[in-house]
Parts: structure tokens; sequence; C-alpha cells
């Protein structure tokens, strides 16, 4: 320690040690004694009355900021109940106060549509409080005896305060511990003004009455810490003011001494104290104390007083564990009998280790120590005991160690691991994070076993050259390759050099490097390109199937009209046939329209579990497969379409049976799942019904797992390819997600995740109608003349009279002169597009500028399009998908057009 090596045995002659007590208790040592304890005893009562001077300035500046603040804070509570109060966006934070209900205009809506709620004053600045109370260490409560709200309810200490203020106290104030710090609290009252009536003359409050208080809480830390410098200050002067004067003492008490011949012997005795003392104290910069052998402390240094705070004549003549060690850093108390320090003379040599030493304050300093006793004939008579103040190394050892946390979680986080390669050896040293890549937990290969064992096949060669090349060259690239971990598993990964060590020479020996696990990243760049293929298979898939629905439009109503006025039986039949056909042929156009860009369900909200079931059943129907369902009986309701949601079940039920050509058994679940931020790449927090579809056949080879929900991928012989991707689809405008988990020879399991509704169902059964008659007459414009000829006759069959317009144009032109002659159509059925023409968007507008009343009937082959599922937003009062039926079209006219 650089003090008092090894074990120190002063040996004394007990002959001149008395005599040297006999001639100390001679003469004028109590006259020198009494003069110094004087001397201590002034210098310690001036530095006491400036420490007490200095205590009560800073009470008085810890005052006088809490006053501050309450003015702060009452000037804010004045300047918002000069307003009334202000109005915030009603959220969850700041929902509509129950304590306002009272109040008309508590609950506002701006033009924009925006939710408003007031907040009085009150509410105001106890939010600040809460909000600002950490960051800047200022604590404050709003409190009443009678309060609104329960949070504003007072404490004890409130309480009390305010009953003094119903007494004409005017301010309150006390120091007080919160939470295990001090605090000064200063509380002031709350005078009701004019603008809190508002809130408050329902409770009986009139103007000038103390409603309650303002408290505020001030930490008194940074005062304590600036009251302690205050004190090392007055310490440091007043000690060197004593050390003068004690040295002035003993300078005069040595002339005195030498004056007198027969205190020879007692000087001799001085000057091996003094030798002594000296030497103890030219210590660099260590602590040192002199224990007896009753642990009493018999000396201390000023380094020592220094480090524990303590004044020396408060350590003198003490029992040193007591004073500075009699406490543990978890605040239990230290045995004297396990105290080290304090059995040092037991053991008769020198000893050294950590402890842990209490400063006068109450805190806590990590020291080195050692103790060294002190010999006197062969017997111990006290310690000298030696220590260094090691708290900062401490403090930067756990510094270390947290950062050292702190980059483990970030690559945990980042998914990055740590490589260093000694090229001599290949050996490799690995991060934790790098073994919890590639699955290897307490293990590291070297660079040739790595490469053979965690590397995918197809990429070794890639990598083994690479490899090579750093190793041989100065070059110093990146490369991404797959991993295998020990479970089979797949991983993309991205490595990267990222510094290197060089011997003397200035050769390359060492090499350090990063492994990033970017598997989550391809896989989201995979979902972009597999979307961006489905938009764009959708432009194409809409276009066709808005030209195909209208030429089954056509076919389908000469059909009707052929079927319901046919005579012959046979011909009947045949006719029959043709629509069951037509039926068809709507569903796979149907299935096009899936693709379509901008299209949106047409939602209603219910259970999913009479979806799920009805369509499993179906789509196993007449196989030798059957269904077993799993569904939970408190499934949350879902948004979603009814025909489409179906549409994927039978897809998945249908892909299911294929995949066990011998039968078997699908097991279809339903159950309710919460998802958090984070857990599945491509789906938002929050509430979820997940429908799983299990199958027990051969599984889905792990190279086409990929290209499933690719349009027109398959592999079976009679597949369209379709299937799949249309409940892709599907499960993507419902904001949703589809998975699948597939291990060869296991079979395949379909996951869907459906977002959960906060509605209430809207799901309603059909009531039958009567046979409808109409009258008057209704334009039909559309640009194929055989979807004009089908809807008009139709029409005709209903009673009502119909002409014809063959774009908007024309079509408005025709409503003009109808109303002109005074037969004005009772409706109008316009088509959405209209090639090279005016289309019905268009002329509903123009139309709807003289004429808000008249039906009008927005007709589209494009069933996903917006103006089809919102026909009121642009103007229309209904609308209908093409291809339709009589009954499809005769429902409608009943509905908007009563007999």
């Amino acid at each position: 320690m650089g003090v008092l090596e090894g074990s120190i045995l002063i040996d004394m002659s007990s002959e001149n040690l008395k005599s040297h007590r006999t001639g100390r208790l001679i003469g004028m040592r109590s006259f020198w004694l009494i003069i110094l304890g004087l001397w201590s005893l002034l210098n310690l009562g001036a530095l006491l009355l400036q420490l007490k001077h200095g205590q009560q300035y800073i009470e008085q500046l810890a005052a006088r900021e809490a006053r501050s603040h309450f003015d702060m804070d009452l000037a804010l509570r004045k300047w918002a109940a000069s307003h009334g109060g202000v109005y915030v966006p009603a959220n969850d934070r700041t929902p509509p106060s129950p304590y306002l209900s009272h109040i008309p205009e508590r609950d506002l809506t701006t033009p924009s549509g925006k939710k408003l709620t007031l907040m009085n004053p009150a509410y105001i600045l106890r939010q600040l409080m809460q909000d600002y109370a950490d960051e800047y260490g200022i604590r404050g409560h709003i409190t009443s005896l009678k309060p609104i709200r329960p949070q504003n309810a007072a404490d004890a200490w409130e309480e009390l305060a305010l009953l003094q203020f119903e007494s004409g106290v005017r301010e309150v104030s006390e120091k007080t511990e919160i939470n295990g710090k001090m605090y000064l609290r200063l509380m002031k009252p709350m005078v009701v003004e004019k603008g809190c009536l508002k809130c408050h003359a329902h409770q009986g409050y009139l103007e000038g009455d103390i409603r309650g208080g303002v408290g505020v809480s001030v930490p008194l830390r940074p005062y304590e810490e600036m009251q302690k410098f205050q004190r090392f200050e007055a310490v440091t002067l007043f000690g060197l003011l004593w050390a003068v004067g004690f040295a002035g003492i003993a300078v005069t008490a040595v002339l005195s001494r030498r004056r007198e011949a027969a205190r020879l012997a007692m000087e001799e005795r001085m000057e091996q104290l003094a030798a002594r003392n000296q030497t103890i104290l030219e210590s660099a910069g260590e602590g040192i104390l002199e224990l007896d052998t009753a642990g009493d402390c018999m000396f201390v240094n000023p380094a020592a007083c220094r480090l524990l705070g303590f004044e020396p004549e408060e350590m003198v003549g003490k029992n040193g564990h007591s004073v500075w060690h009699g406490s543990r850093l978890s605040g239990e108390p230290y045995p004297v009998e396990e105290c080290p320090i304090h059995n040092a003379p037991l053991l008769k040599k020198a000893h050294a280790g950590e402890e842990d030493f209490m400063r006068k304050d109450g805190s806590f300093l990590r020291v080195l120590y050692e103790c060294v006793p002190i010999m006197e004939s062969g017997r111990a008579t006290g310690t000298v005991l030696s220590f260094l103040d090691i708290t900062a190394q401490k403090a930067a050892e756990q510094s270390l160690r947290e950062n050292e946390r702190i980059l483990t979680r970030a690559q945990q986080v980042a998914k990055i691991g740590v490589w260093t390669m000694d090229l001599a050896s290949k050996k490799m040293t690995w991060s934790d994070e790098m073994c919890a890549i590639h699955g290897l937990p307490g293990h590291v290969p070297d660079m040739d076993e790595y490469i053979q064992t965690c590397i995918h096949p197809d990429d070794r060669a890639n990598v083994e050259e690479r490899a090579k090349t750093i190793r041989s060259s100065s070059k110093r690239h990146s490369i991404e390759y797959r991993i295998v971990r020990p479970d089979g598993q797949e991983r993309n990964v991205w490595s990267e050099p990222a510094g290197e060590d060089h011997d003397a020479g200035g050769r390359v020996v060492r090499l350090h490097g990063i492994v990033q696990d970017i598997t989550d990243r391809r896989n989201l760049e995979e979902e972009i390109r597999r979307t961006q293929q489905m938009e764009s298979l959708g432009v194409l898939a809409g276009g066709i199937a808005h030209d195909f629905n209208n030429l089954l439009g056509g076919i389908f109503g000469y059909i009707d009209l052929a079927r319901n006025s046919s005579p012959g039986i046979k011909a009947g039949e045949f006719l029959n046939r043709a629509v069951d056909t037509f039926e068809r042929a709507r569903d796979l156009t149907r299935q096009l329209l899936t693709f379509a860009r901008g299209g949106a369900p047409s939602r209603s909200t219910g259970s999913l579990a009479p979806v799920i079931e009805q369509s499993a059943h179906f789509a196993v129907s007449g196989s030798s497969a059957e269904c077993r369902f799993e569904i939970a009986d408190d499934l949350w309701l879902c948004d979603f379409d009814k025909n489409q949601i179906g549409q994927v079940i039978d897809n998945l039920i249908i892909n299911a049976n294929q995949a066990m050509p011998s039968g078997g058994t699908i097991l279809v679940s339903a159950v309710n799942v919460r998802v958090e931020t984070g857990e599945y790449v491509y789906l938002k927090a929050g509430r979820y019904v997940r429908i799983s579809v299990r199958d027990t056949g051969g599984g889905v080879d792990p190279k086409i797992l990929p290209r499933i929900f690719e349009p027109f991928f398959t592999t079976k012989e009679r597949g369209t390819g379709l299937g799949l991707a249309i409940a892709y689809s599907i499960v993507k405008k419902h904001e949703g997600e589809i998975r699948v988990d597939s291990t060869a020879g296991k079979g395949s399991t379909f996951h869907v995740y459906l977002p959960a509704s906060d509605g209430q169902t809207t799901q309603l059964e059909a009531a039958a109608k009567p046979v409808f008659r109409g009258s008057g007459s209704i334009l039909v414009m559309d640009d194929e003349e055989y979807i004009r000829d089908t809807a008009g006759a139709m029409l005709n069959a209903m009673g009502f009279d119909t002409a014809f317009a063959s774009d908007g144009r024309e079509a408005l032109l025709r409503i003009e002169q109808a109303r002109n002659s005074g037969k004005p159509f009772r409706a109008v059925l316009m088509d959405l597009t209209i090639r090279g023409g005016m289309g019905g968007k268009e002329a509903i507008e123009e139309f709807r500028k003289t004429d808000k009343t008249t039906v009008a009937i927005v007709l589209s082959g494009y069933s996903e399009d917006p103006v089809l599922a919102d026909p009121a937003a642009y103007g229309f009062t209904a609308s209908l998908s093409k291809p339709f039926r009589p009954a499809d079209l005769e429902e409608l006219m009943s509905r908007l057009l009563p007999a």
C-alpha cells in the first residue's frame, strides 16, 4: 500500500514509558492541555455557529424556491381560471372529466371533427405537476378538504395545513422525507376567484373562500450538497486556524519545557512521539489511524478526517468501530466481533482487505485498507490502520460492466454477433449473440468447421473463397449467405470484417468482424415483392373480369328472359343448366376481381364461427375427408366480407383435402389472440381472431414454400394456382395476415389472422319479399347494347317503361327532355365506365346539380370499386354489380321505388 509495508513492530522499554508518563503528569502539562482544550472549544464553537448560520441560510433558499414555484403554479391557475378553463383534445390520457359533467359545454367538436374536452385550472395544474415532477425534481400537489377528484385528497400533513389556513395562517412549511429523500414541503391557501366558480360553484364555494391549497415539495439534495461544501470550507478554515493556534501553543510549551532542566526526559519522549507522528503524517494521501487494543482511536491524520468527514476530536478517544464501521452498507448493524480491523491485535500480523467505511454524513466509502499491529515487548498494544478511497475505481468498474451489458443488449436487439479469428490457427472467438444467431450456445467452431457445418451447402464455396481472400489480401468485403442451425432452421446472415490486429512487423495476425441476422429483412422484402406482383396482376385481372362481367350480364339476361318465356319443358331444362353454368362463370370473375386494385371488402360486423363451419362443410362435401372443429365459444366479433372470408375458408379446406388423397381429418380451429408490438413483422399490435386449418398430408417442400401464395403457381395437375393467391389477397385487404407452418411428412397448418372488431353485430337475416310490380319510366345508360336490352326487358317485366342512352351526355339530354315534357324519369341506371365517353361518375355530378331527389343507381362490372361500396358518397342512391339477375334488380327496385 505504500505505507507501513509489512509488520511494524515498535518495541518500547516499559521503564522509559513509565518515566515518560510520570514526567507528563507533572509540570505544565495540565496548563497547556487546558489552553489547548480552550482553543479547541473556541474553534469548535465558532465552527458550529458558522455551520448553524449556513444551515439557516440554506433553508431560506429552499423556502424561497418553493414559494417561487407556488407563485408560478398560482399564476398558471389564475390564467386558466380567467379563461374559464382550457379545451384540449380528448384522449385516453385526458378523457372528458366526469366532475365537469354539469357544464353544458364541457365537450366540443371542431368543424373538422376533432373532439375537445374542457380542462379546469386544477386539472391542468395537476397534470403539469405529474408530468414534470420527475424531470425537474419539484413535486407539486393541489388539494382540498372537499376535493372533486380522489387524486386531490389531502394526506395527513396537507390536511393539518388546510385546517391552519381556515384559522388565518397563510403559509405552512416543514422538512420531511418522501420516498427515502428529504424535501421541504410548503403549502399556501388557494382562494376561490370568479373564474373558479364555473367548476366549483356547485360545491357551495363563494368568491374569496379558501377552497384548498397548493403544495410544493422541493428536493433538499442540491441544498445539502451546497451545505456540504460550505461545511467543508468552514471545517478547512477553522481547522487551519486551530492548527496555527495548536502550533503556537506547542512551540510555547516546548520552550517552557526547555527552560526546565527537570523535564529533559519528558522532552526526549516528546521528541520520540513527534518523530513517530511525523512518520505517520507523511503517509501520501492515505487515511491513517492509531487504535488501541480496545479499538479506541488514539490518533487520526488529516487525510483520514477528510475522507471520513469527521473532525479529529470526533474520532480521537472514540471507539473506531462504532464511529465509522458500526453499520453495513445494507444498513444492518456490523457486529464488532466480526470486524477484522477491531480484532487485528489478536492476529499479531498485518492483513489487508476491502471494507465499507461510514462517513459522518451517513454515506459509505469503499476503501482498500491495511492493518499493522503495534508490538511492544512482544505484545500487541494497538493497531495502525491505513486506507485508500477506491469508490471512484469501483464506480468505473461498475460503469464498465454496465456498458458491456448495454452493448450486449444492443447486439441482441440488432441481432449482430461479433467474431475474432486468429489467421495462423483459424481459431475463432464469438460473442454470445454470435452463438445465439447460429444456435450454438457454448460451442465455437474454427473457420474450417464453421464453413462445413454452419453454412448452407449451396453457399459454402462462395464463403470459403471469400475467407481465403480476406486471409491473403488487404481487401475486406461484406458477404451475404445462409446458415443452417443444428435444428435444421435456415437463416439469412450478412457478414463484414470490422478491423484487424498486427504484429510487431506490421503483419495482420487477427481479424475482427460482425455477423447480422437479416432473415426478417429478407422476409419483408419478399412480402413487398409478392404484394407488388399481386397489384400488377390485379390490374390485368380487373380489366378482364369487367369485360367478362358485361358479356355474362348480357348472356345471363337473355337466358333468364328466355327461360321465363319458353313454353317447352326440355328448353327450360337446358336453360336452367345454362343458368347454373353462368353462376360458375360469375364466381370465376369474382375470384379474378379479388386481385383488382382499389377495391374494398363489403364488410359487416359479426361472428366468424358460422361462416367457418358452413364453408368448411360445403368444401368437403362429397370427399373422403372430414372436418373436426375447435372454435372458441367467446370468439371476438370481426368486420369482414362474408362471401370473401367464406371463399378463403373454402380454398384452404380444398387445399387441405387435396393434400390428403386417401382421406383424413382436417382440424379447423378459431381462437382469440393478442398480438404484441414487434411480435409479427406484418401485423399491428392488437386483438385478432386466428383461424387455423391443419391437414395430415405430406407437407410442403421447403424449396417451394415461399411461392405457394403466388398467382397461377401450382403443383397439382388440375389446379389453377389461384386458390391460395386469392386467399392471400382477401386476407390482406382485411388488414390481416396468412401464414403457413409445414413439416415434411407431418402435414401443413395455415393460420389466418383477422383483426377483431370493437362494434356490435350488424348482420341481418333477409326477409321474404312479395312479387313486385312497378310503374313509370326508367332510363338505362350503358355502352353495351345487350346490357341495355336485357335490363330494359327485366324492367318491362316489372311494369316499368324504359328509355336508353349509350353514354353520360346522351343520358343527361334524355333526362332534360323528359323533365321538360312533364314526364320525368322515376329512376336512372348508369354504367360506371363508358369507353370513349362520359361515365356514370361524371354524369351523376352534372345530374345532381339540378336534381337532388331522383333515384340514381350505379352499375359496374368492377364489384370491388369504391363507388359500389359507398354509392352515397358519390351522389348515387344505390349500386348494383354486373352481371345481375332479374331477382337482383327486382329486389333493388322494390326497395327504392315502392308501388
